[in-house]
């Protein structure tokens, strides 16, 4: 469990229809979501709130760190990566002490 680093990305506070919203302002042609219709979108976003909504409740029982995705996406992204990195230089620095 020592190099074991575990986050949840979600969407935060946001509905099906923020989520949906979320999807297409940030699709490319290379996302599997930019070529499907809204349909089907909005029957993957239903499990997507679905799921959402339990690990924002979920995570933190465990231990998890839950972390909103939903704004300033790549802030977090560099949030995220930062402290990635400064736990993995820790527990360099403690095994190279042993």
């Amino acid at each position: 469990m020592g190099n074991l680093i575990c986050v949840c990305l979600g969407h935060g506070d946001l509905d099906k229809q923020g989520i949906m919203k979320l999807c297409r302002e940030h699709d490319t042609e290379k996302d599997w979501t930019y070529r499907i219709s809204e349909e089907n979108l909005s029957a993957n976003a239903d499990k997507w709130d679905e799921k959402n909504r339990m690990l924002k409740v979920e995570c933190p029982r465990y231990g998890i760190e839950y972390i909103d995705t939903s704004k300033d996406r790549e802030k977090t992204l560099q949030k995220i990566l930062s402290r990635i990195g400064e736990k993995v230089e820790i527990r360099e620095e403690d095994e190279n002490e042993r």
